[in-house]
């Protein structure tokens, strides 16, 4: 079930609070890196970043397309968008989950054509799942229901059809660069426990398993438990606002993760390799607590409690004491094709931004950019654009670019994570 504290409720409420500053520090250095005898490099990050010793390289990130309409009947009015990608002529391939279609605009956001229909036979949809690149510049589609993946080229046709080789729907699915394909799937040797189960492609084009099964890390015991009780039910919920582990996707064998809590006042994301499950960069920020106002802490519960109510359940152990008083360290993060990573927080002004990261760990700083706009529900970045997907005050799908705007000065540095970034965020595991 899904609890109703999403980023951008919290953005929605937290932008009636003033300000556009960032956590406050005497301390102004730059960070500390460290290489342990594990060959591990850690980088502690102190509550400033780069540009905040120098604003002039800060960037900006602005709206640059939006693509969605409540009226007619046209290609822009969307039923319902899980998802989408980006191809390399930042075309954007749109799934629509209501129409069991995909839908490509180009760079300025004008209709292409639509790929797909309802149906069960080729190019046909039954219940349209996650959309991803594959190799040679195909669009791989999967069908959650048919338990298959679709294939395309760029030009929108058919090129071949595969059976999905496990009963998990959805998840991540991901080439690597060196040829392999990762699919989230039980371990073979030791079901129910998942893993990520390597497949070859063959000179026919069918899918081969490879045999390795890369483990992820372990998921840590989730914290602020709510236990739900009824004479027909004994469950246990997240109470709102508390932490949780999170990973994504990088371009090559490796994983990042974070178990979402703070320690010692600062928060931790490490860069795991997949292959031998051991941790080739730790990156630490230290950061303020922000606090909860007890007026969003009250939405949040009461929200949860109607939610809980509309199924039947029983809402006596929905209480405010077991909501935070202090926002979590982050709500997510992503890893952008020139290797920076971005972390989605509250900051010390109650409003949702990010922390960007450089490829090699170091704090760039808080971007510029509005805080509705940090709050959608982000799919891909790339070097030069964030995509995602808005949701207005009807609940209405919409398709948004921001630009990220660059500006002379510090810049990330390249690393062996750096690659094609679109779809990283659809590598999302937690």
């Amino acid at each position: 079930m899904n609890h109703p504290c999403h980023i951008r409720s919290v953005c929605a409420t937290a932008i009636l609070l003033a300000g556009c500053g960032g956590d406050q520090a005497a301390d102004r250095h730059e960070p500390l890196v460290d290489t342990l005898r594990s060959g591990t490099v850690v980088v502690q990050n102190s509550p400033q970043g780069l540009w905040d010793l120098d604003p002039g390289a800060r960037w900006t990130v602005v709206e640059s397309v939006r693509i969605g309409s409540t009226d007619g009947g046209g290609p822009d009015v969307f039923g319902s968008v899980p998802t989408l990608i980006v191809d390399d002529l930042d075309r954007m391939w749109v799934v629509d989950a209501m129409a069991n279609e995909l839908r490509v605009f180009d760079a300025d956001g004008r209709f292409v054509r639509t790929i797909g229909r309802t149906g069960a036979g080729p190019s046909e949809f039954t219940r349209i799942g996650p959309v991803f690149h594959g190799p040679d510049a195909t669009i791989w589609v999967e069908d959650l229901s048919l338990a298959r993946w679709e294939v395309f080229d760029t030009a929108g046709i058919r090129v071949e059809g595969h059976p999905s080789p496990t009963n998990l729907r959805g998840g991540l699915r991901h080439w690597t660069r060196d040829g392999l394909f990762l699919v989230l799937a039980p371990h073979p040797e030791s079901p129910p426990q998942v893993g990520l189960v390597a497949y070859l492609r063959t000179q026919e084009g069918a899918l081969e398993r490879e045999g390795r099964v890369f483990e992820l890390p372990p998921e840590p015991r989730p914290v602020g438990l709510v236990t739900v009780k009824s004479d027909r039910i004994s469950t246990q919920v997240p109470a709102p606002y508390t932490p949780k582990s999170f990973g994504v996707s990088g371009p090559n064998l490796d994983y990042w993760f974070s178990d979402g809590r703070a320690r010692r006042g600062n928060y931790e994301i490490r860069r795991i390799s997949v292959d031998d499950g051991a941790t080739r960069l730790t990156i630490r920020r230290r950061f303020t607590p922000t606090e909860i106002p007890d007026s969003i802490r009250t939405w949040a519960i009461d929200s949860l409690r109607q939610e809980f109510r509309e199924n039947d359940m029983p809402t006596e152990a929905l209480t405010l004491r077991v909501v935070p008083r202090e926002y979590p360290p982050f709500s997510d993060f992503f890893l952008s094709a020139d290797g920076t990573l971005w972390v989605r927080r509250v900051f010390a002004d109650g409003l949702v931004g990010f922390d960007v990261f450089a490829a090699d760990g170091r704090l760039l700083g808080r971007p510029s950019m509005k805080a509705e706009l940090a709050g959608i529900r982000i799919v891909s970045i790339t070097a030069t654009n964030i995509y995602g997907i808005d949701t207005d005050e009807l609940g209405v799908n919409q398709v948004v670019r921001l630009e990220i705007q660059h500006s002379p000065g510090v810049a990330p540095r390249p690393s062996e994570s750096e690659g094609s970034g679109e779809g990283m965020a659809d590598g999302t595991l937690r």
